[in-house]
């Protein structure tokens, strides 16, 4: 007698499907206080994820040019992650350069990590 074996796979939970371009504007010496809603809702395209799964981690993968990130009143650091919760309490900040009294625009990039399967899409 033959034998035939199925073997059902475990679901893999997938990544955040967008991840998408944000924008603020401060006042000339006015820190920024980051929100969820700037990295999920507010950007283009929308945060989205296959499973519905909430952003969980922020990581920093470049640094702005003229202003500081913060968090928690302390320099961000090159790949620095920082938790959504953190950023729901206001501890990340964009603090710009009050040396520099002309407008300018500053960037930085970022990635977001569902709170799903923890990888890290930008």
């Amino acid at each position: 007698m033959a034998l035939f074996t199925i073997t059902t796979e475990s679901y893999v939970n997938q990544p955040p499907s967008q991840v998408g371009d944000g924008s603020a504007t401060t006042q000339y010496s006015t820190t920024y206080t980051f929100t969820v809603d700037d990295f999920t809702t507010l950007t283009v395209p929308q945060y989205a994820d296959p499973e519905g799964d909430t952003a969980a981690n922020l990581r920093v993968t470049s640094l702005p040019s003229t202003g500081e990130l913060q968090y928690n009143s302390i320099p961000v650091t090159l790949n620095q992650v920082i938790s959504f919760t953190d950023i729901s309490n206001g501890l990340f900040t964009y603090v710009p350069d009050n040396s520099t009294t002309t407008q300018y625009v500053d960037t930085f990039n970022f990635e977001i990590a569902d709170s799903g399967s923890g990888q890290f899409v930008g």
